[in-house]
């Protein structure tokens, strides 16, 4: 599954009161996490998640809470990507957060 991120560039001189298309916009796409982590900043790393969540998939969602705060014994070491600060992974990007 591609994940997709929608760029929108605006540029700031003579742009003021015009309309931005979506569909004229540039389309950015990764075949998988760990590319789309890695071009938006962030950084491959293994975090410590819950053992349910982990068995699904590595590269979790760190927006919402819960898929890596099980206690030690009920976690298993997955790929994880440590965003920059201010940010977090939706699953797919480091977005704000």
């Amino acid at each position: 599954m591609k994940h997709v991120l929608v760029v929108l560039l605006v540029l700031a001189a003579g742009c003021e009161g015009e309309e931005v298309d979506v569909e004229d916009s540039d389309v950015v796409t990764y075949d998988t996490p760990e590319e789309g982590c890695l071009a938006t900043g962030g950084e491959v790393t293994t975090s410590s998640c819950c053992g349910d969540v982990a068995a699904d998939a590595a590269f979790p969602d760190t927006c919402s809470t819960g898929a890596c705060g099980c206690a030690a014994e009920y976690s298993v070491d997955v790929d994880s990507c440590a965003c920059p600060t201010n940010t977090c992974f939706d699953g797919s990007v480091c977005v704000d957060g």
